[in-house]
């Protein structure tokens, strides 16, 4: 990996751990061994985050993007549900949008009870 793919690798870190902060309050930070030892990018109390920024874009924008057309009221939560075969389900939500998912959770699980 060249200096500059690090270079940029780490300000993706950075920014992702800033953004979890200012978007839903959780302190994490980048790991000055990321990627060593099976290491997370970014971590905090109770969660580890594997960081990903790539120039030319993501397959799962275009979902996200079909997902936030399909909204049915602006208060729906976006979210894309992805495996390949023979794997588990990954969930995959913007992060601004990250609160709001847990508080339509919460709001599932208080009407079960």
């Amino acid at each position: 990996m060249s200096a500059y793919q690090r270079r940029k690798g780490a300000i993706g870190e950075r920014e992702a751990a800033q953004e979890m902060c200012d978007a839903v309050g959780l302190i994490v930070t980048r790991q000055a061994r990321n990627g060593v030892d099976g290491g997370a990018d970014v971590a905090g109390d109770g969660i580890i985050c594997e960081v990903k920024r790539r120039d030319g874009g993501l397959i799962i924008e275009t979902w996200m993007q079909q997902a936030e057309r399909s909204r049915v009221r602006p208060v729906d939560v976006p979210v894309v549900l992805a495996r390949a075969d023979n794997c588990a389900w990954i969930v995959s939500v913007r992060l601004a949008d990250l609160g709001d998912l847990v508080e339509v959770i919460e709001a599932h699980r208080r009407q079960r009870e």
